[in-house]
């Protein structure tokens, strides 16, 4: 530690000011496949959007974008590829195998009773 250091630190605590690291703001983009005025959009992810704004005191938003950047099934891939930082979709959407066993909820009537079907 330098002399310089040593005596800033010095002066910080005897002064009483704490040395707290500050964090730039953080914006989330998410991209909502049903359109804006859905009740999904309108009653859960704006909601949910404000409250994340809320309990950060403003330090993160999530920015709900007024239409969808992709269909419904590019929508799985498009926070792993860095085009949105939030997305959601149904399984069923997916073109690809890697939610094949979550499928068998989607069969109707395959058992008379849960217990028996699953």
């Amino acid at each position: 530690m330098t002399k310089f250091t040593s005596i800033a630190l010095i002066g910080a605590l005897l002064s009483g000011t704490a040395v707290v690291p500050t964090f730039a703001d953080t914006e989330l983009v998410l991209s909502s496949w049903p359109p804006p005025r859905h009740p999904i959009v309108v009653n859960a992810i704006k909601p949910w959007a404000k409250e994340v704004e809320e309990v950060t005191q403003g330090r993160v938003t999530v920015r709900v974008l007024g239409r969808a950047l992709g269909s419904p099934p590019a929508h799985f891939d498009m926070a792993k590829d860095g085009i949105a930082d939030i997305t959601y979709g149904l399984h069923s959407f997916s073109q690809d195998d890697r939610f094949d066993a979550s499928q068998v909820g989607e069969f109707s009537f395959i058992g008379d009773d849960a217990v028996t079907a699953s």
